[in-house]
């Protein structure tokens, strides 16, 4: 795990008798007992007539041999040593103690400058201008496509319209929300084309099957089968009908052949 930030610890913790009770306290507890001890404001101690400094604290060795169940000895060797580390400073004399936690304000940032930074800060912005760039090309490109897919879709629906005589919107979600699933599958305009093509051929003559030729049934689960069908090709595979025009010199009828 990274060791870095760090947590707020209250000072609840000391009537908690089953976690802060036990003595003699641990090396680690007494420093931590330290940092919830020294004041988080300044403040005036009219008893020794002097300001105690966010960070201080006024006490003693004997008072400090008490609280962690230690002997005086080790409470001095303690902040001998942490002073030599330069974890805190202490003075004493022969009325008091005063620790003062050095850089105090990495363990502990008050309400006020708590408050001052959240209204102070503002988010990072952005110094990578291709990044803002191309958050601005992908707009422009995503509103190209919803145009390009609109008009699209006005093509198919009017070629079917003008195929089968019926009158379906370009605007209906039954209708585009059928033609926009094939168009994200990379289907074109002349797909669709070809498919109506082919099934107005195959059902148009055929009451019943007529019926059919709707967006929901052309441009659904079964576009793809509609498409790749073999023959019925508007072109080649139409039906030709021959239409008697008169007859020849031996009796023979003439005319020709139109594809219906």
């Amino acid at each position: 795990m990274k060791a870095d930030g760090y947590i707020f610890l209250h000072r609840q913790i000391w009537k908690n008798d089953y976690l802060w009770g036990d003595k003699p306290f641990a090396r680690g507890q007494a420093w931590i007992d330290l940092l919830l001890m020294v004041n988080h404001e300044n403040s005036y101690v009219i008893e020794f007539k002097m300001t105690v400094y966010r960070g201080q604290r006024i006490t003693s060795i004997r008072k400090l041999a008490d609280r962690w169940g230690w002997s005086r000895t080790k409470v001095s060797d303690f902040l001998n040593s942490l002073q030599s580390v330069g974890m805190l400073k202490f003075q004493c004399d022969t009325k008091k103690t005063v620790v003062s936690i050095a850089n105090y304000d990495i363990y502990q940032v008050s309400e006020k400058q708590k408050s001052h930074r959240n209204a102070t800060e503002v988010p990072p912005k952005s110094t990578n201008n291709n990044d803002n760039k191309d958050n601005i090309e992908k707009k422009k490109d995503k509103k190209k496509e919803k145009n390009f897919s609109a008009q699209e879709i006005i093509r198919i629906v009017d070629y079917l319209n003008e195929k089968t005589g019926k009158s379906f919107k370009a605007t209906s979600k039954a209708t585009t929300s059928h033609i926009n699933a094939r168009l994200a599958e990379g289907y074109t305009v002349d797909d669709f084309k070809t498919v109506i093509d082919k099934k107005v051929f195959d059902w148009m003559s055929d009451e019943k099957m007529s019926e059919y030729l709707r967006p929901e049934t052309l441009f659904g689960s079964k576009f793809e089968s509609y498409l790749n069908a073999k023959g019925n090709n508007q072109q080649a595979d139409h039906k030709k009908v021959f239409v008697q025009t008169g007859f020849d010199d031996v009796g023979n009828p003439t005319g020709k052949w139109v594809c219906t």
